[in-house]
C-alpha cells in the first residue's frame, strides 16, 4: 500500500516493506492552492496515518511511522511520497490523519494589517506565522470508503491537502482533505513522485539507497528507462548508473510500482524505481524557492524557501531569505527534458521574475531576523508551479489568467503556457480539451518575456 500527500513539501517518507500475505498500499500527498491571501509556503508534519477495519474487533493498521515534514505549496502539480507499507486484506472504513506544527509564509495582499498570535503582518509586506490548529485530526469515513482489499491487489492514497479551504479567515487551519484511491491489479507504475533529495548512502546491483534530509532511508532501483542527469558536471562523462557514489547529493524523480504479476498468486509488493536520477552536488548547499521580489539595480532578489538538500544552520522551510547575487554568477536551467524554445534565455538577474522557482548554492549565510542574508554564484531556474483560469486556447498553447497576489502585485496578469509532447496532462486529455474558465495547475520553467512571461509546460492538472 502507498500513501502520498500532494502539496509543498520536504519529501520525507515512511518505507516500511509489507509482510508475507498484506496488501500493499502507498500514500502521496498534494496540495489543492489557496485564494485570497497568497500563501508562499505551508509547512506541516505528518505525525500519523492509519486504516480503521470495518472488523472493530481487529487493530488498526498505522501507514506512517515518525514525524514527516512537508511543504505543501509546491506541490500544485508534484505528489510527495509519504510512505509504502502494507495492509491485512479487508474492508476498511476510515482514515484517519495526524498533523502538527503548522507553519505559513504569506504575503499580504488584503487592505489591512493581518495579526497571528502578536505577530503583525503589513499590508503588501511578507511574514511568517505558526497558526494554530483548530483540530490535528481528520478521520475521513465518506466516499471512497469503504475500501475491500484483496489478495493480489495493491493500493495506493493519494491525500491531497485543501490549502484554501483549511486556512480559516483568522489564518488559523482547520484540516480539509480529500483521497482518491488507486487499486491495481497488474503490475506497473501506481504513482509518480517527484524530486525526492537526499544522500546517497548505499550503492547496489541496479539500486541505492537514499537518505532524505529526514526520516527514514529508501531502497530505489534503475532501469534501462533511467535518465541520469548532470554527473558529467563532476568528471563522469558516461552520466550512467556507474556515476553514482556514496556520499553523493541527488533529486531523483521516481515511480512507486507494484511488483505482483497478476498471474501469479504470491504476495503483492511495492518497489521504488528511478525515472530520473540528477546530481545535486554542484550545488553544495542548494536551497530551493520562489522569487517573492528581485531588486535588479541591486543584485538581489527575496526567495521563500520550499526546499533544502542538506540542513543549514539556521535555515527553516518558509524562511525569507535575501539572496545578493555575486558579480560573474552563474545562471543556467534544470531542463529536466524540456527543449527551450530561441528567445527565451535565464542567463542574469534581468531574467529573473517574481513566482519563478529558482535553486541557489549559497556562497555565505548570514542568520537574521526575520529571515538570512545569503550570496550566491550560482542560480538555477527549476520548475515552476502556478495556478489560474484558462482565458483562452490557440493550438497547442493556452492563457492562464486570475493569477495570485503574487503575479498581479508584481504586474503579471497573465501567463502564456506553451505545451508540447514532453508535457503530460492529468484529469483532462490535453489542450484541446481545455475550456475558457476551467482552473488549472501547470509546472514547467516560467520565462521572463514580453508582452507576457512564458511557462514552458513540463505538466498541467486540471483542477
Amino acid at each position: 500500500m502507498g500513501l502520498m500527500i500532494s502539496g509543498c513539501s520536504s519529501n520525507m517518507s515512511s518505507n516500511t516493506p509489507p509482510v508475507q500475505g498484506q496488501i500493499p498500499v502507498s500514500m502521496t500527498m498534494r496540495d489543492t492552492p489557496p485564494a485570497g491571501v497568497t500563501v508562499l509556503a505551508f509547512e506541516v508534519h505528518v505525525t500519523g496515518a492509519t486504516l480503521q477495519p470495518a472488523d472493530t474487533s481487529k487493530a488498526d493498521v498505522s501507514l506512517v511511522n515518525g514525524n514527516l515534514e512537508i511543504e505543501l505549496r509546491h506541490l500544485e502539480t508534484e505528489s510527495a511520497l509519504l510512505s509504502t507499507s502494507g495492509a491485512p486484506s479487508g474492508t476498511y472504513n476510515s482514515l484517519t490523519l495526524t498533523f502538527a506544527n503548522p507553519e505559513i509564509t504569506i504575503q499580504n495582499g488584503t487592505a489591512a494589517a493581518i495579526t497571528v498570535g502578536g505577530t503583525s503582518c503589513a499590508v503588501g509586506a511578507i511574514c511568517e506565522f505558526q497558526p494554530t490548529f483548530n483540530q490535528s485530526t481528520v478521520k475521513i469515513a465518506s466516499a471512497p470508503f469503504p475500501l475491500m482489499l484483496s489478495s493480489g491487489t495493491a493500493l495506493s492514497l493519494d491525500i491531497d491537502f485543501d490549502v484554501d479551504a483549511s486556512l480559516q479567515s483568522d489564518l488559523s487551519v482547520t484540516p480539509m482533505v480529500n483521497v482518491t484511491p488507486t487499486v491495481s491489479h497488474a503490475r506497473g507504475e501506481m504513482q509518480e513522485v517527484d524530486d525526492l533529495i537526499g544522500q546517497v548512502t548505499a550503492v547496489g546491483m541496479n539500486q541505492f539507497t537514499l537518505q532524505p534530509l529526514a526520516g527514514p532511508s529508501l531502497t530505489i532501483n534503475v532501469d534501462s528507462g533511467t535518465q541520469f542527469e548532470d554527473f558529467d558536471k563532476a568528471g563522469c562523462a558516461a552520466d550512467n548508473f556507474t556515476c553514482v557514489q556514496m556520499n553523493q547529493i541527488v533529486a531523483v524523480k521516481l515511480g512507486v510500482m507494484d511488483d505482483d504479476d497478476e498471474s501469479s498468486t504470491s504476495t503483492a509488493s511495492l518497489s521504488l524505481t528511478a525515472k530520473k536520477v540528477e546530481l545535486e552536488d554542484h550545488f553544495q548547499k542548494e536551497l530551493e524557492g520562489k522569487v517573492a521580489s528581485v531588486n535588479g539595480t541591486g543584485n538581489q532578489f527575496q526567495l521563500v524557501v520550499h526546499d533544502q538538500a542538506e540542513a543549514l544552520p539556521g535555515l527553516h522551510l518558509g524562511d525569507i531569505l535575501t539572496v545578493t547575487v555575486n558579480s560573474g554568477a552563474m545562471f543556467d536551467v534544470d531542463q529536466d527534458g524540456l527543449t527551450i524554445p530561441a528567445g527565451l534565455q535565464f542567463q542574469s538577474i534581468s531574467d529573473m521574475i517574481v513566482g519563478q522557482s529558482v535553486e541557489v548554492d549559497p556562497a555565505t549565510v548570514t542568520p537574521g531576523t526575520p529571515g538570512a542574508t545569503v550570496t550566491t554564484d550560482h542560480v538555477r531556474l527549476h520548475r515552476t508551479q502556478v495556478t489560474g483560469s484558462v482565458m483562452s486556447v490557440t493550438g497547442a498553447n493556452f492563457t492562464l489568467g486570475n493569477l495570485s497576489a503574487l503575479f498581479t502585485g508584481a504586474g503579471t496578469s497573465t501567463i502564456q503556457v506553451q505545451t508540447s509532447s514532453q508535457t503530460s496532462f492529468e484529469n483532462v486529455a490535453g489542450v484541446s480539451s481545455l475550456s475558457v474558465n476551467d482552473t488549472a495547475s501547470v509546472g514547467g520553467l516560467l520565462f521572463n518575456s514580453t508582452p507576457a512571461p512564458v511557462l514552458l509546460a513540463e505538466k498541467v492538472r486540471k483542477r
